[in-house]
């Protein structure tokens, strides 16, 4: 978690649509669709996030973890994506994978999109893959 010393400034999730004007190195239509799907995220939950700092924002979008990824070996390092997650592609998982040193593995989910894999079979398919990770790399004592 990250803390501030001044009071964060915020936006509200109601300004999603302003969200695709934030810097990226995606496509407008692209912006737009992970917008929507966030909002459709939060519509049925209604202790889903509604405000998010501004510096949070600015934080995330000036870390690129294709920067750290290679030196975190020989720590073990798990990825899950789904193969139908519109969010955060899955291209960009086995980029991060192939860079990452070992020990390291990559899950890709077949059939379910990017919030799909906190419920269902996606989210027991989720916790089997991470608790064998665990196992192996982080053992009871």
């Amino acid at each position: 978690m990250i803390w501030w010393s001044a009071p964060p400034r915020t936006v509200s999730s109601a300004h999603s649509p302003a969200t695709p004007s934030l810097p990226t190195a995606t496509t407008c239509c692209c912006r737009t669709a992970r917008a929507e799907l966030g909002a459709a995220a939060r519509r049925d939950n209604p202790a889903a996030v509604t405000q998010v700092a501004l510096e949070f924002i600015d934080d995330t979008l000036g870390f690129n973890p294709e920067w750290v990824v290679d030196r975190i070996a020989p720590r073990p390092i798990l990825f899950i994506t789904t193969d139908d997650d519109r969010l955060v592609p899955p291209q960009e998982s086995e980029a991060m994978y192939a860079r990452a040193g070992e020990p390291k593995k990559l899950v890709v989910l077949k059939g379910f999109g990017h919030y799909e894999v906190y419920s269902g079979d996606a989210f027991r398919q989720v916790m089997e893959e991470t608790l064998a990770w665990y196992g192996t790399h982080l053992p009871a004592r």
